[in-house]
């Protein structure tokens, strides 16, 4: 079970596959089921987790803040250099800068879990960015592509409570009143986040098939030259900055992200079973 999940990268890409080839394959899996899978996706990692554990992010809550400035700062404009590197038509151009100006995911989550990383920084770096997202969007969209989007804040604020805060308040009150059902249950908790995800990501790609297959390669390549890019440069970050550790870069690097398919996050996991990571004691900054 364990090689199961760490080949969730794996999954995701097969699913995105069957998606593009046979869209029609996930027509049963329509929106409306997106709330509840990614709320079973949010409590399933809700219950590896304790109070304690956010008390302990809360008292660093520079590594939030830096994350949250690599979001809204190097995202957005490294979207833009490389949309017009590499001549994106104009509608293609505002989708890759719209998308690099939005909070993380929830399945950042999920891969910091399973990359054995800080689940509970994760979690606060998902939930900062996400609210962030009602004023900072707007605002970058309008400076970089001179057009307003409307953002729904009322919208955003309940499905973070929905999607985020309530499974994972629900899962830490399982793990505090019911240990032992959370212990015989536990082993199946990433499972379930990877069965989630995999469909909601094949799900949102089978609803824009036809667009991203016409999009060419311009748009693939640059959107992967941003990911590496941003590996690269967190991986340099460890090695020349020793208060850096795991338990910060881990849940950056999952959290940050170009596009919803950027290979950031199975890089993250990549770390994990091949060691890329230095042996250092697990300290926040």
């Amino acid at each position: 079970m364990n090689v199961a999940t760490t080949l969730f990268p794996v999954w995701t890409v097969l699913c995105s596959v069957i998606a593009l080839k046979s869209p029609s394959s996930f027509d049963w899996f329509t929106t409306e089921y997106f709330t509840a899978a990614l709320a079973a996706l949010m409590l399933s990692m809700g219950i590896t987790l304790t109070p304690a554990d956010f008390a302990k992010v809360a008292k660093r809550p520079n590594a939030v803040v830096i994350q949250f400035s690599l979001c809204y700062a190097v995202m957005p404009l490294l979207a833009l250099a490389l949309g017009r590197g590499f001549g994106l038509d104009s509608a293609l151009l505002a989708g890759m800068v719209l998308v690099g100006s939005i909070n993380g995911g929830q399945a950042s989550n999920l891969c910091t879990y399973i990359a054995k990383g800080n689940v509970a920084l994760s979690v606060l770096m998902t939930t900062a960015t996400t609210l962030g997202a009602i004023f900072m969007t707007p605002v970058l969209c309008k400076g970089l592509l001179g057009a307003v989007v409307p953002v729904d804040a009322v919208g955003i604020a309940r499905s973070t409570v929905e999607v985020v805060l309530a499974p994972i308040a629900v899962g830490m009150t399982l793990n505090k009143y019911f240990p032992k059902f959370v212990k015989a249950i536990l082993p199946f908790a990433p499972v379930v986040g990877v069965i989630s995800t995999c469909l909601l990501v094949a799900s949102a790609v089978a609803q824009v098939a036809e667009p991203i297959l016409g999009a060419g390669l311009g748009l693939q390549v640059s959107t992967k030259c941003a990911s590496f890019l941003l590996w690269m440069d967190f991986r340099a970050a460890m090695i020349y900055i020793p208060a850096l550790t795991r338990d910060f870069v881990l849940p950056s690097l999952c959290n940050v992200r170009t596009v919803p398919s950027d290979p950031c996050p199975p890089l993250a996991l990549g770390w994990r079973p091949f060691g890329i990571f230095p042996s250092q004691t697990n300290r926040l900054w």
